[in-house]
This record gives C-alpha cells, sequence and structure tokens, in this order.
C-alpha cells in the first residue's frame, strides 16, 4: 500500500497547490493514506510572526488548518484517509506548549531544519558544511528524538545536503542517529523531495537521501518509513515511491507503513 505522512500546504508559503489538489493528486497516484504536516507555527516570546518568510504558518493559522484537513477527511472519506499532523523543529522551549495542541492532532513528526536557539531559521541545515554545524545538527536532532513527543524522525540526513565528504565527523553523526533511532524504536524517514532537490541540482555535497546513510540504518537494524515531502501535487509520483520501496527492501530494512 502507498501511505504519506509527509505534506505540506501553500500555508506554510513555500508550497503551491490547494488543499483538494494535494487530495486529488495523491488519489490519482494510488495512495490510500494522506497525511498533512505542515510546519508548525509557534509563539514565540519575542513576539516574532513569521509573514512573508517562506517558512512556517503563523500561529493564528492553526486553527484553520487542522479544521481544513478535518473537512478534507469527511469529503474524501469513500476515497482516501486523510490525517492531519505537524512536522515540528526541536524547540525545547516550546514542548510545553506544543503537548497543549497535540490532541488536536493525529501525530507529530520531528524535521529538524534549525538550531534549537535559531528560532527565526537564519541558518538552514540543509546549507551546513563545516563539522561543527554538523554537530549541533546531531545534539538538536538527538534532543527532538529522546523528547518522545513524534511519530518519527523526517529527512535524518539533510544535514547532508552541503556536506562535502563522508570524514569521521558526518561518519559518527550518522552512526549516532542509527544508534538511537534503534534505541528508541523511531522510524527514520527516506524523504523524496529530497529526489527531487538533486534533480534539480540543489545539493552541492553528500546530498539527501544520501546512500551511506541508509546502508548505515540498514546496519543497525532501523526501521524506516517513505515520506513523500509533497509541497507541490506532482510531487505524488507513484513509480518513485516504489522504486524507493524495493531500495530500502533490497538493503533489508524493515519499512513501515502505519505511524
Amino acid at each position: 500500500m502507498l501511505k504519506n505522512y509527509h505534506s505540506h500546504t501553500e500555508r506554510c508559503g513555500h508550497a503551491w497547490g490547494t488543499d483538494d489538489e494535494f487530495v486529488l493528486a495523491a488519489i490519482d497516484a494510488g495512495f490510500q493514506v494522506l497525511g498533512f504536516s505542515e510546519h508548525t507555527p509557534w509563539p514565540f516570546a519575542d513576539g516574532y510572526q513569521e509573514i512573508d518568510t517562506r517558512q512556517r504558518m503563523r500561529v493564528e493559522e492553526l486553527e484553520e488548518y487542522i479544521a481544513a484537513v478535518q473537512a478534507l477527511k469527511e469529503k474524501y472519506r469513500d476515497r482516501i484517509q486523510i490525517k492531519v499532523g505537524l512536522e515540528c523543529e526541536c524547540f525545547p522551549q516550546y514542548f510545553d506548549w506544543l503537548k497543549t495542541i497535540r490532541p488536536k492532532l493525529d501525530y507529530l513528526i520531528l524535521g529538524v531544519h534549525c538550531a534549537d536557539h535559531d528560532e527565526h531559521l537564519t541558518h538552514y541545515y540543509a546549507r551546513y558544511n563545516t563539522p561543527e554545524q554538523i554537530k549541533e545538527y546531531l545534539r538538536c536532532t538527538l534532543t527532538g528524538m529522546e523528547s518522545g513527543l513524534f511519530a518519527y524522525l523526517a529527512h535524518p540526513d539533510l544535514c547532508l545536503a552541503d556536506y562535502p565528504v563522508y570524514d569521521d565527523v558526518c561518519k559518527e553523526t550518522v552512526q549516532s542517529i542509527c544508534r538511537k533511532a534503534k534505541e528508541l524504536g523511531m522510524p527514520l524517514e527516506y524523504n523524496l523531495y529530497g529526489i527531487d532537490k538533486q534533480k534539480r541540482g540543489r545539493q552541492k555535497g553528500l546530498g539527501y537521501p544520501c546512500n551511506l546513510f541508509w546502508e548505515a540504518a540498514a546496519d543497525h537494524g532501523c526501521t524506516a518509513i517513505i515520506g513523500v515531502d509533497a509541497h507541490r501535487p506532482e510531487h505524488f509520483n507513484r513509480q518513485r515511491f516504489l522504486d524507493t520501496q524495493a531500495y530500502l527492501t533490497s538493503l533489508g530494512l524493515n519499512l513501515i507503513e502505519e505511524i
């Protein structure tokens, strides 16, 4: 079966297409489950509002987002199962707030794009290329994983996008994430949007998804899940999903469909 829990909407400012267009594209591609996981808005202590920053929806949009996806559940209930979730940064300072909205959602996923102190997303981990930056990514990612709030870790190899070489620091980062995922029984997401970015020449280093990461994940006996990370309706590519299933299975990874 084809199930995807990682999709965005125009509310984040860097996705394109109506909610219904995403649903219909998923149906046409043969998906049985579609999860929306918009980038989480955060009630920043300094009052920062992400207006025209193309990062995340604003806090005041959250209730409308949840209501809209709930309406889609009913509208398409005979054609596809729809779920509502959020993709979250590792911001421990706001985890108590996140727990208050968790009952309104079907799930949360962890997607680390910036440091836990970088609330305005001024530095993007996919553009990091120094050992110090990779170590920072590892620290924030492990903190988020250990929180127990999240169903799985999205694009765990994001920090490799522009990282130039698989050196000792890079290898230790990969090994540490895989060890922690195995210890916690936390699935790791093979991210299909990364493949799209690779094809468009958007990554300058090892790239993500990175085969070296997934070989290590298999060696550690990790569990994997496939995420479309849809930012456009056309990202629901059935053949890409099936090819990825075959690749991960060939590595011996345990693939899951339910979260």
